[in-house]
Order: C-alpha cells, then structure tokens, then sequence
C-alpha cells in the first residue's frame, strides 16, 4: 500500500521512490483497475532501473549465479546534470536515492 501512495511512510527505498513517482503520471492516474495500474508501474520499476550515478558490477557470485553488486557513489559535483534527446514525448522519472 505504500508503494502506490496510499498511505505516508518514511520509507527509504530508491525503488519505492520511483514508484511513487511513477504513480504520479497522469495517464498512470487514469487507470480506474487498481490491479492494472500496478501491473503497468511495476513492470518498468522492476525492469527499467538506470543507475547513473551509482557504480555497479555485473558478476557471478560465490555460487556462480550472476548478481548486480552496487558500490558507494563518489561524490557528484553540485550542477551536474544530464541531457536526453528523444525523438517523441516520454516521461521521465527520476528518484534520488537516500
């Protein structure tokens, strides 16, 4: 329930973060089937995960299933910022990981 925004929580999660983000897309709000709505937000949560900022490494682990091992992030001068260009209209949602 947290996660769709039905309650408040200090949840510090940068998964949870986007959803809740995510959430508040107008056409995401559209969706009267609660059940669809979240199938639509956490499809890209769960599969859409781009870290920019965050080092990761793919690589097997000690049972040799591969695994995303996330390191602490160096610190980002103040201004940095990103640009997309895209060649239709798209949502863009950003969550600032605690």
């Amino acid at each position: 329930m947290l996660a769709h925004g039905n309650e408040f929580a200090d949840f510090n999660s940068c998964h949870t973060y986007f959803i809740h983000g995510f959430n508040r897309i107008p056409a995401v709000q559209a969706i009267e089937d609660e059940e669809e709505r979240r199938a639509k937000v956490r499809f890209p949560a769960d599969h859409n995960d781009i870290n920019i900022f965050q080092p990761n490494e793919i690589k097997p682990d000690e049972d040799g299933v591969s695994r995303g091992f996330m390191y602490p992030a160096p610190p980002v001068p103040d201004g940095t910022g990103i640009e997309w260009y895209l060649e239709k209209d798209a949502y863009v949602v950003m969550s600032n990981c605690p």
